[in-house]
């Protein structure tokens, strides 16, 4: 996930530019004080939003950082499988959930589950949530 932070702190410095702009201002000191704390709180929020954002983004490097514990394919549950790059970023070894011929599926998505193998997961619409593991030739339902 990219984050254009330079578009963010051009954000910011307009919103700080806004904010002192305020006190010249020929308004009466309640709706001036008004209007800053709503600005206050946009700011705070959205850099609150942007700090989240950066350390759940995957960036090149991330997994130097991350220690993983041994996984070995036998501790693996029936229904699952192994999987060398597991999770958000895919830094560490996991068992990822197998679904099976018409089970609900949520494509393009880093998820905890997969369609197994010869299926795919195919939306009816653009409604993802009504995506099923289908056989790559079914167009539409077919149980």
């Amino acid at each position: 996930m990219c984050i254009n932070v330079s578009g963010y702190l051009f954000l910011l410095a307009s919103l700080i530019t806004l904010l002192i702009s305020l006190y010249h201002l020929n308004i009466d000191i309640k709706t001036r004080n008004l209007i800053m704390n709503y600005l206050f709180v946009f700011v705070l929020c959205s850099s609150l939003l942007v700090s989240y954002v950066q350390s759940t983004s995957c960036v090149e490097g991330h997994c130097n950082a991350v220690l993983c514990r041994a996984l070995p394919e036998s501790e693996c549950p029936a229904g699952t499988k192994w999987v060398q790059n597991y999770g958000p970023c895919g830094c560490c070894p996991g068992c990822i959930k197998l679904l099976q011929y018409g089970e609900k599926c949520v494509p393009l998505v880093d998820a905890t589950e997969i369609c197994d193998e010869g299926l795919v997961c195919r939306q009816r619409n653009r409604n993802a949530r009504n995506s099923r593991c289908l056989f790559p030739t079914n167009f539409g339902y077919a149980f």
